[in-house]
C-alpha cells in the first residue's frame, strides 16, 4: 500500500480492517484530500464517507477530489451554535480552540476570524450515516473534546476512533479532558503513536486488540506517498528519458542518414561543376585557338596587305627615283647644250659687235634680248637637246627661247608633281604603317584577354 497520513495512521487501519476493499469512514478535520490524508488509502481502495472541512480552501479541493463522499464545511461542537472559526494563512493549524490560535499567535502567524455555522457529530451521523461506521478520526487542532461531547455514542459506534491527542508540535498529553467521555461510552484504548490516540468499541475488542500489538513496520508492506511519487516521477522520467534517447537515436540516423544525403549531393554537384568547369574551359580553349588562328590568319594577311603595299610603295620609289635620275640627266644635257647655246650667243653678239652700224642699231635690242636669254637661262637648262636643236634650227631664236621656257616649266611642273606624288605615297605608307599597327595591338588585346579567361576558366 501506499501511505498518505502523516504518521502512518493510515498503515494501521489498513491492518486492523484488512483485507476488505469497501467500508465507510467519517474524517473530521479532513485538511487536504491526498497530502497528509488518513482516508486517501481508503478511498482508492472503493471506500466512501463523510469529509468535514472548516477550511474553504481545503473544502474546495475535497469537493474537486472526493466526489463519492459527503464533503461538508462545517464546525462541530456540543451543539448547532455558530463558532468562531481562527483561520491562520498557515495551512493545517486553523483552529476553533482560543488556547491553540494563542499558540500559532505567539510565534508570529497571522490569521483571520469569521464565524462558522456549527452542527454536532450526532446531526452528521443522523444525516449521512445509514449503516456502521469502521473509523472515525478526528484532528481538530485542540477542538476534539466539544466534537466527542457532541456525539451520540449509543447510536453510532464507529468500530475505530483515531483521535489527535497532543498540544501543537509536542508530546504533551491532551486527551485528558476528553478520554473519560470515550470510556464511558464503551471504548478501550488500544495504542498511542505519539500523536494520534486509537479506541477501539467493547464490542471488537476482542478482534481487533491483537492488531495493535506492534507499530506501523515493513512487514505491512507499505511506501510513503512521496516515495511513490518519487519513484512515479522516477520512472515517468525514466520513460521519458528512454522516449527522448530513442528519438535522439532517430533524430541522430536522420541526421547522418541527411548528412550522407547532403554529401552526396555536395559531391555530385561538386562533380557536375568540375565537369561544366571543364567543359566551359574546353570551349573556352576553342574559342580562344579559334580565336588566335583568325588573329594569326589576319594579322598574316594584314602583314601580307602591309608588305604588299610597301613593296608597292618601293617600286613606287624606286620608279620615282628612276625618272627623278632621268630627269636630272636631262637637265645636266640642257644645261651643257645651254652653256654651249650660250657660248654660241656669245660669238654672235661679238660678231656683231664687230659690225659696228648694224650692232650700234641694233644694240638696245641686243641688251634686251640678252636680259631676256639670261633670265630664260634657267628655264632653257630644262629643254632636251633634241628640243634645242628643233627649235634653233628655225633661226628663230627668240621663238626658240619661249619653247625653251615653256619646256623648262613643263619639266618643273613635273619634278613638281613626281615630289608631291612621292611625299603622298610617304604619308599613305605612314598611315597603313598606323593602322597595321593599331590593328595588331587591338589583335593582341584580344588575343591575351582569351588567355587570360582560359587560364581563369582552369
Amino acid at each position: 500500500m501506499i501511505s498518505f497520513a502523516q504518521n502512518f495512521e493510515d498503515v494501521m487501519l489498513a491492518r486492523i480492517f484488512a483485507p476488505r476493499m469497501t467500508g465507510f469512514y467519517i474524517d473530521v478535520g479532513a485538511m487536504d484530500p491526498v497530502d497528509g490524508s488518513v482516508t486517501k488509502h481508503f478511498y482508492d481502495l472503493g471506500w466512501c464517507g463523510v469529509n468535514v472541512e472548516p477550511d474553504g480552501r481545503f473544502h474546495e479541493k475535497l469537493l474537486s477530489e472526493r466526489t463519492r463522499d459527503v464533503n461538508l464545511n462545517v464546525a462541530l461542537g456540543e451543539s448547532d451554535d455558530l463558532l468562531p472559526f481562527y483561520q491562520f494563512e498557515l495551512q493545517g493549524v486553523s483552529t476553533f480552540n482560543a488556547k491553540f490560535r494563542q499558540y500559532f499567535t505567539d510565534r508570529g502567524s497571522e490569521f483571520h476570524t469569521r464565524q462558522q455555522a456549527g452542527t454536532t457529530l450526532a446531526g452528521i451521523c443522523e444525516r449521512h450515516v445509514a449503516g456502521e461506521i469502521d473509523f472515525l478520526k478526528i484532528d481538530a487542532e485542540g477542538w476534539e473534546g466539544p466534537i466527542i461531547r457532541g456525539a451520540d455514542w449509543a447510536r453510532f459506534r464507529p468500530v475505530v476512533l483515531v483521535v489527535e491527542g497532543t498540544e501543537p508540535y509536542s508530546h504533551i498529553p491532551a486527551w485528558e479532558s476528553w478520554e473519560p467521555y470515550l470510556v464511558e461510552a464503551g471504548y478501550a484504548f488500544a495504542y498511542y503513536d505519539g500523536l494520534n490516540r486509537f479506541y477501539v468499541r467493547n464490542e471488537s475488542w476482542d478482534a481487533l486488540r491483537d492488531r495493535f500489538a506492534f507499530p506501523p513496520n515493513v512487514l505491512d508492506g507499505f511506501k510513503l506517498a512521496v516515495t511513490d511519487d518519487a519513484e512515479r516521477e522516477r520512472d515517468r522520467l525514466s520513460a521519458e528519458n528512454r522516449k527522448l534517447e530513442s528519438l535522439l537515436e532517430a533524430a541522430n540516423r536522420e541526421r547522418e542518414a541527411a548528412i550522407d544525403s547532403l554529401m552526396r549531393e555536395h559531391e555530385a554537384a561538386i562533380l557536375a561543376l568540375k565537369r561544366e568547369r571543364q567543359t566551359a574551359v574546353e570551349r573556352l580553349e576553342q574559342k580562344g585557338e579559334a580565336a588566335i588562328e583568325s588573329l594569326k590568319r589576319e594579322q598574316a594577311a594584314a602583314i601580307e596587305s602591309v608588305s604588299s603595299l610597301h613593296r608597292a610603295s618601293i617600286s613606287d620609289l624606286e620608279a620615282a627615283k628612276s625618272c627623278l635620275g632621268t630627269t636630272k640627266a636631262k637637265l645636266e644635257r640642257t644645261l651643257l647644250e645651254l652653256s654651249e647655246l650660250t657660248a654660241r650667243a656669245a660669238k654672235e653678239r661679238r660678231e656683231h659687235e664687230m659690225t659696228a652700224a648694224t650692232l650700234r642699231k641694233s644694240d638696245a635690242q641686243a641688251k634686251s634680248l640678252a636680259e631676256r636669254l639670261d633670265s630664260a637661262a634657267a628655264e632653257i637648262a630644262r629643254m632636251t637637246r633634241a628640243e634645242l636643236e628643233s627649235r634653233i634650227g628655225t633661226g628663230r631664236i627668240a621663238q626658240e627661247r619661249a619653247l625653251a621656257n615653256q619646256l623648262a616649266e613643263r619639266l618643273l611642273h613635273e619634278l613638281r608633281s613626281e615630289r608631291e606624288h612621292r611625299e603622298r605615297a610617304e604619308r599613305e605608307c605612314e598611315s597603313l604603317r598606323n593602322r597595321l599597327d593599331e590593328t595588331w595591338a587591338a589583335k593582341e588585346k584580344e588575343r591575351m584577354h582569351w588567355i587570360h579567361s582560359a587560364e581563369r576558366m582552369r
